[in-house]
Formats: structure tokens, C-alpha cells, sequence
């Protein structure tokens, strides 16, 4: 005779997590979101497998500032400026 056993519980399925705590990307513009998710993406496949690695050796990763290139354009960069300017700006009038 076997012993009936409980049927194993399943865990909820969890929401993904959502850095953007202060809902700045509702202030973005659409070309600016895009960036944005560009920017994630490059952190998540490119970043996040060998910082660790580079932390542990005290280095900075200079070849993946190099690979920013290809999500950023140089004329860009100036209007990021002023996309964080702006966020600073609504951050400091909350």
C-alpha cells in the first residue's frame, strides 16, 4: 500500500521586475524610450554576463564602453544631457 502524498504546490508566476521606481520613462519621448530600451538590452546581454569578472579584478571594462557605439550615436549624447537635465528637474520638483 502506498502512502498518498500532497500534491505539489506551484508557485505564482511573478511579475518582471520594474527598475524604473519614479515612472521616468512616462516622461520620455518615444525616440528617447527606445534608447532606453536599447540601453537595457545592451546592460542585460553584454553587461551583466562579465562585470562581475571585471569587479573581482578591479578593471573597468573600457571595450564595452567601445561597443556603446553601435546604441548611441555622438550626436546623441548632447541630447542625453538634456533628457537628464529634465529628469533632474522633475525629480528636484516632487
Amino acid at each position: 500500500m502506498t502512502t498518498p502524498t500532497a500534491p505539489e504546490k506551484i508557485a505564482p508566476k511573478l511579475p518582471e521586475a520594474d527598475g524604473d521606481f519614479y515612472l521616468l520613462s512616462n516622461t520620455l519621448s518615444k525616440e528617447d524610450n527606445a534608447l532606453r530600451l536599447k540601453v537595457r538590452a545592451f546592460m542585460e546581454t553584454e553587461v551583466q554576463p562579465v562585470i562581475n569578472d571585471f569587479w573581482s579584478r578591479d578593471e573597468f571594462p573600457f571595450e564595452l564602453c567601445r561597443n556603446s557605439s553601435r546604441w548611441v550615436s555622438p550626436d546623441y549624447l548632447s541630447k542625453g544631457t538634456a533628457v537628464l537635465a529634465k529628469a533632474r528637474r522633475q525629480w528636484d520638483s516632487s
